[in-house]
């Protein structure tokens, strides 16, 4: 089965080898630089667990790690990012 690129989701060119990659741009050298950036570009996972303390107040935990490369001449020596809390019923 041959891959098109119109035909992957984002998420999907993380799982791809360079090998894959390199082929999917029809560009075999390419594969391994090509799988480096995409390494490198920042994603995160995240794990909460909820707990109601009343019915009005929750306490949340948010675990949030790291699941890209770093590399200082990219990122810099910091990476900032937004987490952002909002109850959707506005109470």
């Amino acid at each position: 089965m041959r891959l098109e690129k119109k035909d992957l989701a984002w998420e999907r060119y993380y799982d791809l080898s360079s090998q894959e990659l390199g082929e999917l741009i029809r560009f075999p050298k390419q594969g391994r630089t090509l799988h480096k950036f995409i390494h490198q570009f920042p994603k995160l996972n995240f794990a909460a667990h909820v707990q109601p303390i009343t019915r009005s107040i929750l306490r949340v935990e948010l675990t949030i790690t790291q699941d890209f490369q770093w590399e200082d001449k990219v990122h810099g020596y910091v990476e900032p990012f937004w987490v952002i809390v909002e109850d959707n019923d506005r109470e």
